[in-house]
């Protein structure tokens, strides 16, 4: 992927990691009724988003944006899920397939939904 404005397929993916930590957030913020915390971690998210899909071109499929976060979200979970486990255990496996999966798909979304600009 290379196109709008310098972004490279490093920087898309870097910023769909950025999306991904700032979704789980919002979610332990949630948990944790920390409201103020909450606000201020979606309005980085909604801004982030608009722009992204602005420079990408994707307007027009933003009412599918939460396809996106869904994959994110398990990309994240998956991440968080191996880090409490560990990487010996024996469903360590199954979880880097995971977040490998939904790394690919979310890229693969943007680069359909950007029709190639990502």
């Amino acid at each position: 992927m290379s196109g709008a404005q310098g972004l490279g397929r490093g920087s898309v993916e870097e910023l769909l990691y950025l999306l991904a930590n700032l979704l789980a957030l919002e979610e332990h913020y949630s948990e944790l009724g920390m409201l103020e915390g909450l606000d201020a971690a979606r309005s980085l998210r909604v801004a982030l988003v608009d722009k992204l899909f602005t420079v990408l071109g994707m307007d027009e499929h933003r009412g599918e944006w939460c396809v996106l976060k869904h994959l994110l979200l398990v990309m994240i979970h998956a991440h968080e899920a191996l880090g409490m486990l560990g990487s010996q255990h024996e469903l360590s496996g199954i979880l880097r397939d995971i977040m490998d999966a939904a790394l690919r798909a979310s890229m693969k979304l943007v680069e359909e939904w950007s029709g190639g600009k990502a």
